[in-house]
């Protein structure tokens, strides 16, 4: 799983770093006022952001979905097993919160780690 993991995290990493690359675009609409009159209005400098994230988000929204898919696929469905080899995972469909709840998966999982934390290795 490890390896699926770092796979993840190298191509979240590539979008993070790439929405950095389009700030510089998302200033211009605040540097026309300031070139303009001299003066600094910040409304612009967020029109600016905001439509150059939404772009930004529009642009790369396949990307993030098969990120997101790639998640569910491949480390999920692994921890799913690894809780019960009986269990099956389907990444397309979801559970209830009703059934959620009454499954106590996160009652378990923090006696996991309280169980982590307290009993040295």
């Amino acid at each position: 799983m490890l390896p699926s993991l770092q796979n993840l995290e190298a191509d979240r990493k590539k979008l993070i770093n790439g929405a950095f690359k389009w700030i510089p675009l998302g200033l211009i609409p605040g540097l026309i006022p300031l070139f303009m009159s001299g003066s600094v209005d910040l409304f612009w400098f967020a029109v600016g952001i905001a439509i150059t994230a939404g772009v930004y988000l529009v642009v790369n929204y396949k990307k993030i979905g098969e990120i997101k898919t790639r998640f569910k696929c491949e480390v999920i469905a692994k921890m799913v097993k690894s809780i019960d080899p009986s269990l099956a995972y389907n990444s397309s469909q979801c559970i209830s919160s009703n059934d959620y709840h009454k499954s106590k998966l996160t009652c378990m999982l923090l006696i996991d780690i309280r169980a982590m934390i307290l009993l040295p290795v």
